[in-house]
């Protein structure tokens, strides 16, 4: 874990879906993935969303535009610092 060893010295930040529903339906809309790899996808994603408490910043992907403005907002303010 990058944070254990840089504390402070780093910012994370979890990028959520707003639940597994949507995160298999937007895999299903770019029709870049097979049945397969979308299942794993979205395991893997069950999993690590159980970790989102371990991050100093927890977003969540409602819309891909505001998430991303809110992240440069959130790095930009943690820069500062």
């Amino acid at each position: 874990n990058l944070k254990r060893i840089f504390g402070n010295k780093a910012l994370s930040i979890f990028i959520s879906p707003p639940d597994l529903k949507t995160l298999e339906q937007r895999l299903r809309q770019r029709s870049t993935e097979d049945e397969k790899s979308i299942e794993k996808r979205v395991a893997k994603a069950s999993l690590e969303m159980q970790f989102a408490n371990n991050f100093d910043k927890v977003l969540i992907n409602n819309s891909l535009n505001e998430t991303l403005l809110t992240a440069e907002t959130l790095i930009k303010e943690w820069l500062k610092k």
